[in-house]
């Protein structure tokens, strides 16, 4: 069996994957530091790790409309769907976070692992019901 046959393993979905990581990476990088910065100046993790998420889930939006999945589908229709999958990934990464850091780890190992699980759904579901790849503009499919 080949590998190369596998459709999620094709070039473009491999540079969507790779967009896909690059947008969410700065959509993380917003969400942590502000999360630090929060941290450092005395709010509780967890409270701070939130709002760190709200920041990103923003800027998450807005990348991953643009840049990952070269979306057409109309933000009256994408947004509502974008934010039902931002509070679950909200949840998603409270819950683990919580749940890691009752554990002996501390609280950046609990937030790698709270953002690596919300990230997975987030891409599952960014590409079967927020964004669509038949809704991306037809010069970007084979990129």
């Amino acid at each position: 069996m080949s590998f190369a046959n596998l459709p999620f393993l094709s070039g473009s979905a491999m540079r969507r994957l790779g967009r896909f990581a690059l947008s969410s990476g700065v959509a993380t990088s917003a969400h942590w530091a502000l999360m630090a910065i929060l941290v450092a100046n005395g709010f509780e993790a967890l409270a701070a790790t939130t709002l760190g998420a709200l920041l990103g889930a923003l800027l998450n939006y807005l990348l991953q409309y643009r840049l990952t999945f070269a979306s057409r589908r109309p933000h009256r229709e994408a947004l509502p769907r974008y934010a039902g999958v931002a509070l679950l990934s909200l949840i998603v990464n409270g819950a683990c976070f919580k749940a890691v850091t009752m554990t002996v780890l501390g609280i950046a190992p609990a937030q790698l692992l709270s953002t690596s699980a919300a990230a997975l759904l987030a891409y599952y579901l960014y590409s079967t019901e927020v964004f669509h790849a038949r809704s991306a503009h037809p010069s970007r499919l084979g990129a």
